[in-house]
């Protein structure tokens, strides 16, 4: 694996997609050992704490596995989500960041109003839950990308239209690398996001609710 052009693009995002084409280039295979931070930092060029945030992005992607007592490895089995011949095109043809951020700001603001619309109040007690665990875990320095999704996807939850669900929990996969690069520069900030949009939604104020939303696509 090489990076090339490094400085078009973050070094973490560079990362993710030198991993992407070796697996689409079959360099790395399903089952595979994931080669050691020391070993990444050496053919890259990089530093671990950029090794590190592309490995937990790849994590939250199901891209690799984390094995406790034995390492990182490709996964071998993909999840449902994953094998998804769009996301599969997607993730390995990632155009570039403007064109998700573009997407992001055409599709969270609407789902989220329609949570905002249709959320029981069984619903606005696990997106509470969510936040609480997300912040509890950036007070004490163990925020992971799977917390911040985890967020996300309890408001898409909340919509109660499966067809809304299934193609979010699609496209949400092309927002991790960027909620993971936020979420390593500026954990507090992100978590001040996450509550103003969460009271932003019960509090059925939607312009106060798409306002929060804008600042968040900024930040990431």
């Amino acid at each position: 694996m090489r990076i090339e052009g490094i400085s078009r693009k973050s070094i973490v995002q560079e990362i993710i997609d030198t991993v992407k084409k070796s697996i689409e280039n079959r360099e790395l295979q399903p089952g595979d050992p994931f080669p050691s931070e020391n070993e990444m930092v050496q053919m890259l060029g990089v530093s671990k704490s950029s090794v590190r945030e592309a490995v937990k992005v790849l994590e939250a992607m199901n891209v690799v596995e984390i094995k406790k007592g034995k390492g990182t490895f490709v996964r071998s089995s993909t999840p449902a989500q994953v094998i998804n011949p769009l996301l599969f095109s997607l993730l390995l043809q990632q155009g570039p960041n403007d064109e998700i951020y573009e997407l992001r700001r055409m599709f969270e603001p609407a789902y989220t109003l329609l949570a905002m619309q249709k959320a029981l109040p069984e619903d606005i007690e696990h997106i509470k839950q969510t936040l609480q665990v997300f912040k509890e875990a950036v007070d004490n320095g163990a925020q992971s990308v799977k917390m911040d999704v985890a967020f996300h996807k309890a408001i898409l939850d909340a919509t109660h239209n499966d067809f809304v669900i299934k193609i979010g929990e699609v496209i949400t996969q092309l927002f991790v690398a960027s909620i993971g690069m936020n979420l390593s520069s500026d954990p507090k900030r992100s978590v001040e996001m996450h509550e103003n949009i969460y009271r932003s939604l019960i509090m059925k104020d939607s312009e106060r609710l798409l306002h929060w939303l804008e600042l968040s696509f900024r930040l990431d």
